[in-house]
């Protein structure tokens, strides 16, 4: 029968946790006590409190030859062997007494608890308080914990304890069993008797208590957990074998679970001993040792199937009545509690006042799971543990796709036992550990009665059937492929076991929810037997699910015969369905004649992990044209068409990268700019009718613009897009001029060269591409002539734009197409005294292109006086 928490415990027992070097031992041990005198070469008082003073604490200590070695977290070891006089006492526990060297002492066995009814051993519960090690006091004596003794002390901090023997004679070390600590004691330089507390943990800093409800943690304390009790009112018989409870006994729910965290996060919390306490050190609870606090899933603040791992200084702590009566129960109960625990050094650690535990009577909760009525799979000879069936949810067995009953009030009732029908064969139920095991060695149905107590002292049941059969072994294969990669570069060998099987006609691959219809070398989808490994699985933000279709199976071999054949799982992807993720396919080797009453229809379970992964590099279709990108691929610039006539400026983005397939297109899009708030001087860019045309007003010319190129893979919503991001600015295709300044010695006035023409022919630009072009290039809409301020007091021009035309006949002056004159303005009264350099007199040529955009260039036009002219000329 089950009481999952052990409520007594004798002394008897505790006592022997410790009593010199090394923690708990069995009744019937011989405890040698060690005790040593330090070897001055080998370590030293000083060092060892060096290490303690540095924050390391003992990892070890093992009995070694005349003593003990004792290691630090570090490695550093010392070894405390016996000196020349050094003695080695002996502490035992005989015939119930304490020995010291085969001295007898006091009785080893406190006081027994109340008596309860008979029956046989529960199941091993949480640890109770632990019991007290004897120990050597100041005055050199050693002390054992008996309060019930006559001899007992009745006052101060030794209230309880009984005074032994002397023991100030040798060295010896002692494992507290309150305290994370060993003491040493020893003599020390003064050649006086010393205690030196050796941790056996880091210096625990804080504990809290927090509540996690569903994956959220908050921390203003523990949720309030419900521990339940009541009383008989009759006589109550219970159990197998039957136990009578009389009259007015208290029934007490077996556990419930608070949470702490502890810092540092990483200290081992096992060393210490963690209690329940009020404000004046009572409890009517206990807790059991801490266990880790594990989730698939990173715990969540309150504003915000993988496998389990531990929260990061967060613990389950088990918590329980302590043995203590009803009247005890119902004062303690609406009593504010703490966590309280002591450090090496015996200082109290408290957390705040807020664990909530609400003590409950009259409320007796049942058995609640509802689905008992479905019978559980469990493979013939397999051990199956009846309590961890009964209240897992999932991972009741190892291959993790069986799942228990979810019963979550196991732990409210007062106890509770198995039973199978009397006629059952081949069956064997048994405890182990504590647990309730049952087995069956051939195929059977069984039905398991679990019988419960109420803490209201009513009984109940509930049943269910075990469905004992041969259960195939389950086999893992791993399928990876990268989303845009061959299909058959993924196919995988099946394992030498199973290629053996197949050698069979009658066995064969089959998905697992239609065994009989096996895979051949024409793939078939894998559709209701494969799923996604992670719960959520969102892309681009959105959740999605697994489309039918995406993946296919086909079993297919290497061609060959016999022993050389190779029989594969060869898949194919659908790509415009695929999901990058993880998924889970189950297959099965079925056999032909076997049989599913008894499980031998499928030989092997087969789940194949399946991982698909997206490599943008692989499947992205954007790659820049190095002419139109800079070295960074981060900005480009376009080149536009428009005419003199248009307001705007035409260009198809797909121009920049590399040619791109007419279907690839219709799976991307454009994000083009539009103005800000703060962005007042900006044009909208607008797409046009076909994929990648756009169009900006010509005032954009030479501002740098965002763009965002997206390309959703095969058109594929559950693949990641892919985006190109990158500047864009649109340029004219007109560079400018080829020289800044067009020298020609030719050109120049004087009193005697009073003018000369300049042909359009004679200037060049270029373009975007560095081609020379004449300004008469159909790109250009305008160009005009201008002097310099310097000039306008000398020259004249006959146009101030270049004529398209020749003049008609007789006119005058005459027009010549593309000629412009340019002459010296001459007066009676001018002469050129001071020659005016090309730098002040100049024409200035302005050449503006259909983009709007405007470049210059300067015609040098000296005016030089005639002995500047005369030496120029003798030059020649």
């Amino acid at each position: 029968m089950k009481r999952k928490f052990v409520k007594v415990m004798f002394f008897g027992a505790l006592a022997l946790s410790t009593v010199t070097y090394v923690g708990c031992k069995d009744y019937d041990d011989d405890i040698d006590n060690l005790q040593t005198q330090i070897d001055a070469n080998k370590a030293s008082i000083a060092d060892l409190q060096a290490k303690v003073n540095d924050g390391k604490w003992v990892k070890d200590v093992v009995k070694i030859e005349g003593g003990f070695k004792i290691t630090f977290n570090n490695g550093d070891a010392y070894d405390i062997v016996n000196g020349k006089n050094g003695v080695t006492h002996k502490v035992e526990i005989k015939e119930g007494y304490w020995y010291i060297d085969n001295v007898k002492q006091i009785a080893a066995t406190g006081p027994q608890g109340p008596v309860g009814p008979a029956g046989p051993d529960g199941p091993k519960g949480p640890e109770g308080v632990d019991g007290k090690s004897p120990y050597v006091g100041t005055d050199g004596f050693w002390y054992f914990y008996q309060p019930e003794h006559e001899n007992a002390i009745k006052e101060g901090d030794k209230a309880g304890w009984v005074q032994g023997p002397t023991s100030e004679t040798s060295i010896y070390i002692v494992k507290s069993q309150e305290k994370p600590c060993w003491t040493l004691h020893v003599r020390n330089d003064k050649d006086e008797w010393q205690d030196v507390v050796l941790p056996t943990a880091d210096n625990i800093t804080s504990i809290k208590g927090v509540a996690i409800e569903n994956g959220v943690i908050s921390t203003d304390g523990t949720k309030e957990v419900s521990l339940y009790y009541g009383t008989a009112n009759n006589k109550v018989k219970f159990g197998n074998p039957e136990i009578e409870y009389p009259k007015g006994y208290l029934f007490t729910s077996s556990d419930a679970v608070i949470n702490a965290m502890v810092n540092p996060a990483d200290i081992d919390i096992a060393q210490y001993t963690v209690t329940l306490e009020d404000s004046h050190g009572n409890t009517c609870f206990v807790l059991a040792s801490p266990a880790k606090n594990m989730s698939s899933d990173p715990l969540k603040n309150q504003t915000a199937t993988r496998a389990e791992q531990w929260n990061k200084g967060i613990y389950d702590f088990t918590i329980g009545f302590a043995n203590v009566d009803a009247k005890t129960i119902e004062n303690g109960k609406d009593v504010a509690y703490a966590l309280s625990t002591k450090n090496a050094w015996g200082k109290t650690i408290l957390s705040d006042y807020d664990v909530k535990i609400k003590a409950e009577k009259g409320n007796a909760p049942a058995l609640t799971a509802t689905t008992y009525a479905t019978a559980k799979d469990i493979d013939i000879n397999e051990e199956c543990i009846l309590d961890d069936l009964v209240q897992s949810e999932n991972v009741f067995a190892a291959d993790g796709k069986r799942s228990g009953y979810g019963e979550e009030n196991l732990g409210k009732v007062f106890a509770h036992y198995y039973a199978i029908p009397k006629n059952t064969k081949n069956v064997t139920m048994k405890e182990v550990d504590g647990k309730t095991v049952i087995t069956s060695s051939e195929p059977q149905t069984v039905t398991v009665t679990l019988h419960y107590l109420k803490v209201d002292g009513t009984a109940d049941k509930k049943e269910f059937n075990l469905n004992f059969k041969t259960l195939a072994q389950s086999v893992s294969l791993t399928m990876n492929w990268v989303v845009g990669a061959k299909d058959a570069d993924s196919k995988v060998a099946l394992p030498n076991d199973i290629q053996k099987l197949l050698k069979d006609t009658k066995y064969s691959i089959a998905y697992a929810s239609s065994k009989t219809t096996k895979l051949t070398g024409t793939a078939a989808a894998a559709d209701g037997n494969i799923s996604f490994t992670a719960d959520e699985v969102k892309v681009n933000g959105e959740a999605v699910s697994y489309q039918n279709g995406s993946v296919k199976l086909a079993l297919t071999d290497n061609g060959k015969s016999g022993d050389e054949k190779v029989y594969y799982l060869t898949p194919e992807f659908a790509k415009n369905l695929v999901t990058a993720t993880s998924h889970k396919i189950d297959l099965v080797v079925y056999h032909q004649g076997g049989d599913e009453a008894t499980g031998t229809d499928i030989a092997k379970i087969i789940t194949v992990n399946l991982n698909i992964t997206q490599d943008d590099n692989t499947i992205n279709v954007f790659k820049p044209l190095k002419s139109f990108f800079d070295a960074s691929f981060e900005n480009a610039t376009a080149y536009g068409t428009t005419s003199s006539s248009e307001t705007t400026i035409s260009y198809n983005l797909y121009t920049l990268f590399e040619t791109i397939d007419a279907g690839v297109k219709d799976h991307i899009e454009f994000t083009l700019y539009k103005p800000g708030k703060n962005d007042k001087d900006g044009k909208e860019w607008t797409a046009g009718a076909n994929k990648g045309d756009i169009s900006v007003v010509k005032s954009e010319v030479d501002k740098s613009r965002p763009v965002i190129a997206t390309y959703t893979p095969f058109g594929n919503k559950n693949l990641t897009k892919i985006e190109k991001k990158f500047n864009l600015t649109f340029a004219s295709q007109i560079v400018g001029p080829k020289t800044d300044i067009f020298t020609d010695k030719g050109n120049y006035l004087s009193m005697a060269k009073q003018k000369f023409d300049i042909n359009i022919k004679n200037f060049l630009w270029k373009d975007y591409l560095t081609k020379d072009i004449q300004v008469d290039d159909e790109r250009i809409a305008s160009v005009t002539l201008s002097l310099s301020d310097e000039a306008k007091n000398y020259i004249k021009l006959s146009d101030t734009t270049f004529p398209s035309a020749d003049s008609s006949d007789g006119a005058t002056p005459v027009v010549k197409k593309g000629i412009v004159n340019v002459s010296l303005i001459v007066t009676s009264t001018t002469n050129i005294k001071t020659t005016i350099s090309g730098t002040e007199s100049y024409i200035l040529i302005t050449v503006k292109d259909i983009w709007g955009k405007t470049t210059t260039a300067k015609i040098a036009v000296p005016i030089k006086n005639k002995a500047d002219e005369d030496a120029d000329n003798a030059k020649k």
